[in-house]
């Protein structure tokens, strides 16, 4: 409007001027309207029409200034709304980053039912969701989760959005199928395996116990450097074990399914332990040498080193080259010297035995070494001792090695066997240790400290024999 009561005003400008310098001074604008005459001069006209259109202007814009009240009382208190919606939603963040769920939750909970746009809402929702299972209530977090679905129904990206924390919520409230379920939805929406998708997929499958997805999936996250690589191996380590005992058990052709791992994952501690004693139990000593010796050669692992130790005599003194030779490598370390120790154990050699027994025990009082001691001790009818033995190996241990000791070392030990504070889960049997080295124990107790089972164990020595045969 302005432009063009401007452009009107400079036309009566140019238009006046020129009327004046080339026109008679007697000019005159003569107005009629019906029987109405209204003669003018130019220049009255002139200031006239200004006028008019003056007036005209200004009545417009009152009028439209009183027409438009209402709406800009409304527009001012939708302003102020969001305002107060923003710095609340501000206090509620504010107090979930401090862990002050309580809080948090008493401001979104305001917020749900508050007059705010929808994304905001649905934001709203989420934030109470993580809110109520932070403080244990699940069924209000899954509610709030489903009205922030119901409320995104349209918006395929919140979508994404709420499915991811919804499966996030459920893997943490132990339910991997829904989490599943779940996650199937979240990938039929996007196109691209995000990372955070790929790391939720992966806890589902742990959980179910799909060992080969699991592998499959670590695997792809492999090529993310945002993600521990550490982690990832070890979660292939533990999956390829269970995957390998699994086929194991039920006959299957394990072999296949070991050669589909690649190179780094075959020297994994746990695969490698499963596929040595599968070799073993196949008769294939040699390759199961094989791969303890590659994997011990590159880094000391206690499980690997004891179950090196299980062998026949022939191969003893091969395996007591290698461990000396692992020696000069990473130093005194007291389980190598065990593992000397129990070789020579095995061979009978007492001397040596007592001696590598010794030098790990300089280095660590350890309760296996009074183990592995009054063993010894008792091989050599040296029951005094070996009992002396045995109460250190006590005395020398935590919460988890605290076994029953066996009534027929002494009688005067009847009192201790039947001591409630020295039953725990892991009790031994009450054979005695023969002439071939053996004596029974509980695997369990080995999984927290590993020990050599081939002198624990009467079944592995029969499965050993067994393959020898």
């Amino acid at each position: 409007m302005r432009s063009w009561f401007y452009k009107l005003l400079m036309f009566c400008c140019v238009f006046l001027l020129c009327s004046s310098v080339f026109g008679q001074n007697d000019n005159y604008v003569i107005v009629v309207f019906n029987s109405w005459r209204l003669r003018l001069s130019l220049l009255s006209a002139f200031f006239i029409v200004i006028f008019l259109n003056l007036f005209l202007s200004y009545t417009l814009r009152l009028f439209h200034y009183f027409f438009n009240i209402w709406p800009r009382i409304i527009s001012y208190r939708k302003k102020k709304l969001f305002e107060s919606n923003k710095r609340s939603i501000e206090q509620g963040w504010m107090f979930f980053l401090e862990n002050r769920f309580t809080e948090a939750s008493e401001v979104f909970s305001k917020l749900i039912d508050s007059d705010i746009d929808k994304r905001s809402k649905i934001i709203v929702a989420l934030s109470l969701a993580k809110t109520y299972f932070l403080l244990g209530k699940n069924d209000e977090s899954i509610e709030m989760v489903r009205y922030a679905e119901v409320l995104s129904n349209s918006n395929s990206e919140l979508l994404e959005d709420i499915l991811t924390l919804k499966s996030s919520i459920l893997i943490d409230m132990n339910l991997p199928e829904d989490a599943a379920e779940c996650l199937l939805r979240l990938n039929g929406i996007i196109d691209i395996q995000y990372s955070i998708i790929l790391q939720l997929s992966l806890k589902v499958e742990i959980m179910l116990g799909n060992h080969i997805k699991v592998i499959d999936t670590a695997r792809l996250l492999l090529y993310d450097n945002g993600i521990d690589k550490d982690s990832l191996y070890d979660v292939i380590n533990k999956s390829g074990a269970e995957l390998l005992k699994d086929l194991i058990d039920k006959g299957l052709q394990w072999k296949q399914q070991w050669r589909n791992f690649s190179y780094n994952e075959r020297l994994l501690p746990e695969i490698a332990l499963v596929a040595s004693r599968a070799f073993v139990s196949e008769g294939d000593y040699s390759e199961s040498e094989k791969l303890l010796e590659l994997i011990l050669s590159k880094k000391l692992n206690n499980k690997l080193l004891y179950e090196y130790t299980k062998c026949e005599l022939s191969r003893i003194p091969r395996r007591l080259s290698k461990i000396e030779s692992w020696i000069e490598i990473y130093g005194n370390d007291p389980d190598l010297f065990n593992a000397l120790g129990i070789l020579c154990l095995h061979s009978q050699l007492w001397g040596q035995a007592d001696y590598y027994f010794s030098k790990s025990l300089n280095i660590r009082d350890d309760s296996q070494i009074h183990l592995l001691f009054g063993i010894m001790y008792k091989c050599l009818d040296r029951e005094e001792e070996s009992i002396a033995q045995l109460f250190k190996s006590l005395n020398n241990t935590d919460s988890l090695f605290v076994p029953e000791i066996i009534n027929n070392y002494r009688s005067s030990l009847n009192g201790l066997a039947n001591d409630s504070n020295n039953k725990e889960e892991f009790e031994y049997s009450n054979k005695e240790i023969n002439n071939n080295n053996k004596q029974v124990s509980d695997d369990q107790y080995f999984d927290s400290d590993p020990l050599p089972v081939l002198f624990f164990d009467d079944t592995d020595d029969e499965k050993i024999n067994k393959g020898l045969k």
